[in-house]
């Protein structure tokens, strides 16, 4: 990784967790427990620091980054609609 994604990188993370309190909305978050780009804490950090009071986060075990382009995509697809589905009422 470059020097300056690393920098912006943590920007953006110090910038996620300033304001979080401030998000509110309903949020699915899915992380591969492998994804060797993004590391999972920042998704735990922010799963921690927003106000929703409607949030949810998976681990997919065994997954890598592209959670969508995995061999078990139909599951974590369906997890999405699903999610989706049910908040779309």
């Amino acid at each position: 990784m470059r020097l300056g994604l690393v920098e912006q990188l943590g920007v953006g993370e110090a910038y996620n967790i300033m304001n979080a309190h401030e998000f509110d909305a309903p949020t699915l978050i899915m992380h591969g427990e492998n994804d060797g780009l993004v590391p999972s804490y920042f998704d735990v950090n922010w799963y921690n620091a927003i106000n929703s009071k409607d949030k949810k986060i998976i681990q997919w075990h065994g997954l890598m980054h592209e959670i969508f382009n995995e061999p078990t995509k139909d599951q974590v697809i369906k997890t999405a609609v699903d999610w989706i589905d049910a908040h779309n009422k």
